[in-house]
């Protein structure tokens, strides 16, 4: 889960109602997808110190801060993190939360629909990121504060090892971009949730 949002543009009301905002002390930290009524799905590498029980999940949120009879908050009881995550660069950035109750869909509050382990996706596939993140290098999302997306493009594996090999302002390079990894973006840059070339 990327924390830049780059080159996308501001998401329409109720258009991603999976995206949850992970707070925590009330301070958005991290963002998440819904996947069941008691489930959440985020990244591994959100929670190294943040004790579970001043995490709460937001969903159905637009606006950062504006919290409105569309959202619901409830509390984290349970944080599951991938076994195999052992820092950045490595396998299995994936977390599971499990929230204190199960939440009630709405319009504004829905699952996010989970592929079959068998379903291949082409390089070239659009597909969107979303989120509250920065909008450039060090540069947060400004007022309002709106959920922001941005279309990408899925890239392959060995092409995106290629790319990344290319010396890059700070960065060494040397990130492997692992199968079990998505790599995603424009080799051109510009649009994508990480400002660099590519981003995984």
């Amino acid at each position: 889960m990327s924390s830049r949002i780059v080159g996308g543009q501001a998401s329409k009301l109720g258009a991603w109602p999976w995206q949850v905002s992970i707070r925590w002390n009330r301070r958005h930290f991290c963002g998440g997808s819904l996947v069941a009524e008691q489930w959440v799905l985020s990244a591994a590498h959100c929670f190294k110190k943040n004790p579970v029980s001043q995490i709460t999940v937001t969903v159905g949120e637009y606006q950062i801060g504006n919290l409105s009879t569309n959202t619901q908050t409830i509390p984290v009881v349970q944080v599951i993190r991938n076994i195999e995550f052992a820092g950045a660069a490595t396998r299995g950035d994936i977390a599971l939360l499990r929230l204190q109750r199960p939440l009630k869909y709405t319009p504004y509050i829905l699952p996010v629909c989970v592929p079959h382990p068998s379903v291949v996706f082409s390089e070239g596939m659009p597909c969107w990121v979303t989120g509250w993140g920065n909008i450039q290098y060090e540069g947060p999302l400004s007022f309002p504060k709106i959920l922001r997306e941005v279309e990408v493009l899925l890239i392959e594996v060995d092409r995106c090892n290629e790319l990344f090999s290319v010396p890059q302002p700070g960065s060494n390079g040397s990130r492997p971009i692992l199968d079990s990894m998505i790599c995603a973006g424009y080799e051109h840059g510009g649009k994508d949730a990480c400002q660099v070339r590519i981003c995984t």
